[in-house]
């Protein structure tokens, strides 16, 4: 690849990855950004480190003291660290995304569930919901509404053509949905503890490599319509 093509990939990259999507969308922008400025030698703001702090406060300290004490309470750590999360979103920037108060309400349902009924089923399946949710509102927002979400909320960052929009919004809305069925399937057939380590270290792992794939689907997307754009114009 020219380095010029280099460049404008990963600008195009970088603009993709910095999706404001909520507490988790956040999360995995800026731990892809991470990614690449430990390899390719970009530097990302004092902020954007922050914020991976921040979205990344509940989900280590659930995956600490499940190993210090245990499923039970690794949940209540976790639902209490969603409050301290919200908490301080709203001391520092007066407001929360929608998404992140209902990524609060599930956690506090399921986890609730797990504590009152001390079953440790409920706690495995709010990831699956979350992402499931997401998936469904990326794909029925498209199909039913003619409403494109990723588009709403990268379109001042990228530019892309209607049919690339609608591929995009619909490879995360599936992707989501395929995450929140892995989820289940290694929460029902692995131990516990296998379940916490994915949830941590798989499942960004998952959103690491998809996210980068897109990102190389978006360039190569763009350089055929690109190709076919001087095509028509060769015609005429």
């Amino acid at each position: 690849m020219r380095k010029g093509h280099k460049k404008d990939f990963l600008n195009k990259f970088f603009a993709f990855a910095d999706i404001d999507f909520a507490g988790k969308m956040n999360l995995f922008s800026i731990y892809i950004e991470n990614y690449f400025a430990s390899h390719c030698f970009i530097s990302f703001s004092k902020w954007e480190f922050m914020k991976l702090l921040i979205d990344l406060f509940p989900v280590i300290l659930f995956f600490a003291a499940f190993k210090i004490k245990g499923i039970f309470v690794a949940t209540v750590v976790a639902m209490a660290a969603s409050v301290v999360q919200i908490g301080w979103m709203l001391f520092k920037h007066k407001k929360v995304d929608p998404l992140m108060w209902l990524s609060l309400a599930i956690i506090t349902i399921f986890g609730g569930a797990t504590l009152i009924l001390h079953d440790e089923m409920f706690i495995k399946w709010k990831p699956t919901v979350l992402y499931w949710l997401f998936g469904l509102a990326l794909m029925v927002s498209q199909l039913f509404f003619g409403k494109n979400a990723i588009k709403g909320i990268m379109g001042k960052q990228i530019t892309l053509s209607d049919v690339l929009w609608k591929k995009l919004n619909l490879s995360w809305g599936l992707f989501f949905l395929v995450l929140g069925s892995v989820n289940l399937y290694v929460g029902y057939n692995f131990s516990t503890n296998t379940w916490v380590n994915f949830k941590l270290f798989g499942i960004f792992g998952l959103i690491l490599l998809f996210s980068i794939a897109q990102g190389i689907m978006i360039s190569t997307w763009q350089q055929k319509e690109k190709k076919n754009r001087l095509l028509l114009c060769d015609d005429y």
